[in-house]
């Protein structure tokens, strides 16, 4: 809703503003605040939340601000359109939209999102082949950090205009181009609202009001999902109780940030050259929705399902979102870094312990490096992405009633399990194929082998359970097993033998 100031103002940012309130069926209430947008120019942005008619007026102290009224109706949503992602309080550990469907998240990262489209438009099909290949996500920076280099050959541009007194208008309607192109093609928008960049900041005042016009330009959105900042134990001068106070601000402050326990996912990113990023260091505070961890990078891959277990307790979705880069340097490693294959043992590795991931890639091209330059550049391991996700999704496992079941798995190297409570569905991924044994309840399983590699899914002998149960893969590459139970067996006196 377009609005326009009728004041005189040298600022109009800072000196004047307008809020919203849409009165709704059965008397709905919901109050919007609304955002500056270049000169006189003020805009208002609300999603309504049930099918019907609304109404609004506004109230500001700029007379062609205020007492402006209007009507809307909402009809039933589009095809694809399930509503904001949430938090789901039933299954804490997973998201789900507000009209019941599940969201999947499988991220990747495009820093210069924004820069990319103030260059262009051939960032869109760098999000088109992300959402055919079942990434759900994608994290980008608010502001431009790296700019007119090798890694991003785009332009520079900043939220501000000058100072931190004065926004940019301009960059910011390329930051609306960005998320409205998004929730069109169905991929969720992570906001890095500030990031770790000295020049990003100002007083503590002046970041609580452009996180406010932030909150104002694109809450609205349902695709928007809040990251406070990157790596905020870089950002100079800025405590951990100013951190406190802007999470604590969006969960007052945004108007669909959602009640009880099904709430908007908010989180920080930590920094994560060792373990300062294996551990979620705001667990103890009240305003994050879910846990964001960086690593990966600088551990082997097979220390992820563990780091992803540890984070658990907290009721909370875990998310790793810099475990490891396509053709990331892990030094450390002596083991050639991020290959296609580690970069898979790492995946699978989180999400068999109940998480989620991002990635990114880090190569260099001629156009920049993709997680800086936000360029598609067709890899395999997209292929990769494209199989978890229909593994996830399309396979009928209902992976949100599942829990890390890893005390299943009797015997076998880097083998994971994730298996509802009762054991009668579950999954295991062994990362290195080879031997290994399950242990099932008693009862008669329907089990089936895929291959991550290549997405081919092919049935297995029935298993029986209530005996360690030996599993014997292919060959020495990762295997996903999952498996149902279809029928009970008559239970039967375990053996000295049995148990030896």
């Amino acid at each position: 809703i377009p609005l326009k100031a009728s004041g005189t103002y040298e600022n109009p940012y800072l000196q004047t503003g307008v809020t919203a309130t849409f009165t709704g069926p059965g008397g709905v209430k919901k109050t919007v605040s609304g955002f500056w947008n270049g000169g006189n120019n003020f805009g208002l942005r609300f999603t309504p939340t049930a099918e019907g008619r609304w109404s609004y007026v506004t109230a500001s102290k700029d007379p062609g601000l205020n007492g402006k009224r209007g009507e809307l109706t909402c009809t039933a949503p589009k095809p694809g359109s399930h509503g904001f992602v949430r938090r789901d309080a039933a299954h804490p550990y997973h998201f789900v939209h507000d009209d019941g469907n599940r969201y999947f998240m499988l991220g990747t990262t495009y820093y210069g999102l924004t820069s990319a489209a103030m260059a262009g438009s051939a960032w869109k099909a760098a999000v088109d082949s992300c959402a055919k290949h079942g990434i759900t996500k994608i994290r980008f920076r608010v502001n431009v950090k790296l700019c007119k280099n090798a890694t991003n050959p785009g332009p520079c541009s900043s939220v501000y205009g000058g100072d931190h007194d004065h926004l940019n208008p301009a960059h910011l309607r390329a930051v609306d181009e960005v998320v409205s192109y998004l929730n069109e093609k169905g991929v969720v928008a992570d906001f890095l609202i500030y990031d770790s960049q000295e020049s990003f900041y100002g007083t503590d005042e002046q970041d609580l009001r452009y996180l406010r016009q932030v909150l104002a330009r694109y809450a609205a959105y349902p695709n928007v999902i809040w990251c406070l900042t990157n790596e905020f134990q870089r950002v100079p001068n800025k405590t951990r109780a100013f951190w406190e106070g802007a999470g604590a601000l969006i969960r007052q402050t945004d108007p669909y940030a959602g009640q009880g326990e099904n709430l908007r996912p908010l989180s920080i990113h930590p920094f994560g050259g060792q373990s300062n990023g294996a551990q979620f260091q705001s667990h103890d505070e009240r305003w994050p929705v879910h846990v964001i961890l960086q690593s990966g990078r600088f551990v082997p891959a097979d220390t992820l399902n563990l780091v992803t277990l540890r984070n658990r307790g907290h009721r909370m979705p875990i998310v790793n979102d810099e475990f490891g880069y396509f053709d990331d340097d892990i030094r450390e490693w002596g083991k050639g870094g991020y290959t296609r294959a580690v970069h898979r043992n790492a995946l699978w590795g989180t999400y068999l312990a109940g998480g989620y991931a991002t990635v990114g890639d880090k190569a260099q091209y001629p156009d920049g490096k993709p997680y800086h330059s936000a360029t598609w550049h067709s890899r395999p391991e997209y292929e990769d992405l494209r199989h978890l996700n229909e593994f996830f999704t399309k396979k009928g496992l209902n992976y949100w009633e599942m829990e890390p079941a890893n005390e299943r798995v009797v015997s076998g190297e880097r083998t994971y399990a994730l298996a509802t409570g009762d054991g009668k569905t579950g999954i295991v991924y062994a990362a290195v194929g080879g031997a290994s044994q399950l242990l099932l309840p008693y009862g008669t399983y329907a089990a089936r082998l895929f291959d991550p590699r290549t997405g081919r899914d092919t049935p297995l002998p029935d298993w029986t359970g209530g005996q360690p149960f030996a599993l014997t893969l292919p060959d020495a590459q990762d295997w996903v097993l999952y498996f149902k139970r279809t029928g009970t067996a008559a239970a039967r006196q375990v053996t000295r033998a049995d148990k030896d």
